[in-house]
């Protein structure tokens, strides 16, 4: 399983790069031949994996059993909406985050909670792409 990274310099991603201080704008979570992601405007979308489509990826050992409880959450994701609110809780720490809708890092987060990636409890809305991509390195 890989979690995929990108940047771009559209107007929403230079505001994501102001606010975290980061390089990366956008990531998500390739299982298989897919990758899983939140994107504004679309929601949760499934679509074919291309490596071009990416800046750089961070490749994560599971087991079989873990791989298939993270496709079957994030299926079940599919068509669920942006969050917005939650984005905008970079800037605005008070704004709750939408059960029902993610923002791009969010979901691959959540996801890595389900099989128990992370050592300690953690909040997923908490996770931009670029404090996503550190903290991966660090343990990876």
């Amino acid at each position: 399983m890989k979690i995929v990274f990108s940047t771009s310099n559209s107007l929403y991603a230079l505001l994501i790069k102001l606010v975290t201080k980061g390089k990366y704008t956008h990531c998500g979570i390739v299982v298989g031949n897919e990758v899983y992601e939140a994107k504004p405007f679309h929601g949760v979308v499934k679509s074919e994996y291309d490596p071009l489509d990416w800046a750089c990826s961070v490749k994560i050992k599971i087991e079989e059993e873990q791989l298939n409880k993270i496709k079957k959450f994030l299926d079940s994701e599919l068509g669920c909406g942006y969050d917005w609110f939650g984005v905008c809780r970079f800037l605005f720490k008070p704004l709750k985050s939408n059960k029902n809708k993610w923002f791009c890092s969010e979901l691959v987060v959540e996801s890595l909670k389900k099989i128990k990636f992370f050592k300690k409890r953690i909040h997923s809305f908490n996770y931009s792409p670029q404090s996503l991509y550190s903290f991966l390195l660090k343990k990876t």
